[in-house]
């Protein structure tokens, strides 16, 4: 059978759009499949999170940067399913959506409350031996009798033979000096104050320029008001306000997702807003008139955090202030960060 001109592009049009089809196909499953492991990684965050066992700062800032990327992630690939899938699952995947963010929402909340109560791990913590039995070498060292004119050349000596010896493991060093009294107290007083004189590590200032600049704006700007309230201005980084981008549209985008919410819930829909109108009541919150295009302004999201075990408050508002601009600036990029207390 031949086929005419116009008869052979019909064709290979159909062709064309059955490979198309095919391959919106596997991208769309490719997408749903990384959305999944997406899933699984937030799970394993979120049992982190109900981990009882001490943990240190440097662990929980490393699932706080996890979850973070994972939250980027999960956004690009749920833009892109939306994109290829049908529109009658739109709304399941809409679902998906706010039920991801919602988690990450309450997980970085219990990550930050972990973060404030884990301790600093220290450089002697991550090195502490094990308590499998350590066979120490034998090692003759030369006698050290007080005096202060030998002890630099002891010193050198010593951490040649311990610390400098290369077939040494980190568990199998050890320090360890014998003091023997010849002369008098006096001189033993003498000598021990020259010692310490010369060992002891003199501290820089453990306050950057940036922190004491915060902690001036706070000195020079801190006040109560008629009620008691401790009330401040934020401390904007100088010279970067003019940083800040559009953020009405990404905080608008994060309002419809609280109303999703919110119909999904009605009873916390409620709730919640008692809790804003309580807010504009008590003049936390008051309503302003703002131009975007004459105005530098930032839209900060808010969501509610459950605290079931309060007995005042059980739902309370947070406001996002990492929410990124058009920039990629958040508000919180262009704010001094105060030193730990």
């Amino acid at each position: 059978m031949s086929l005419t001109s116009s008869q052979e592009d019909s064709f290979h049009g159909f062709s064309d759009d059955g490979q198309n089809m095919q391959s919106g196909f596997r991208k769309l499953a490719m997408a749903k499949e990384e959305q999944d492991d997406l899933k699984r990684c937030l799970a394993r965050l979120e049992r982190f999170a109900e981990n009882p066992t001490p943990t240190s700062k440097e662990q929980v800032d490393a699932r706080l940067k996890r979850l973070e990327q994972c939250w980027d992630q999960f956004q690009k690939i749920s833009k892109e399913i939306n994109r290829l899938d049908d529109m009658k699952n739109k709304r399941s995947n809409n679902e998906q959506f706010d039920d991801f963010d919602e988690r990450v929402m309450v997980l970085t909340g219990k990550l930050k409350s972990m973060r404030c109560c884990a301790k600093q791990e220290s450089a002697t913590d991550s090195k502490k031996p094990s308590k499998e039995t350590i066979k120490l070498p034998k090692i003759v060292l030369p006698e050290f009798l007080g005096k202060f004119d030998q002890w630099l050349q002891f010193r050198d000596m010593f951490e040649q033979m311990i610390h400098g010896k290369a077939g040494l493991l980190e568990k199998q060093r050890a320090t360890c000096h014998l003091v023997t009294i010849e002369d008098s107290l006096d001189t033993l007083t003498h000598c021990m104050e020259r010692f310490w004189s010369i060992e002891d590590v003199l501290e820089g200032d453990p306050y950057s320029q940036l922190e004491k600049d915060c902690e001036d704006h706070f000195a020079q700007n801190v006040c109560r008001d008629d009620e008691g309230r401790y009330v401040v201005k934020l401390p904007f980084n100088i010279g970067e306000k003019n940083l800040l981008g559009k953020s009405k549209e990404n905080a608008t985008k994060r309002f419809l997702q609280l109303e999703r919410r919110f119909n999904r819930n009605p009873s916390l829909g409620h709730d919640y807003a008692a809790v804003i109108a309580d807010y504009v009541k008590k003049s936390y919150l008051q309503k302003v008139e703002v131009n975007d295009d004459q105005q530098q302004c930032y839209y900060l999201p808010h969501h509610p955090v459950i605290k079931v075990s309060s007995s005042t408050t059980k739902i309370r508002p947070v406001f996002d202030g990492s929410l990124k601009t058009s920039n990629n600036v958040s508000l919180n990029d262009i704010l001094l960060k105060g030193p730990v207390i």
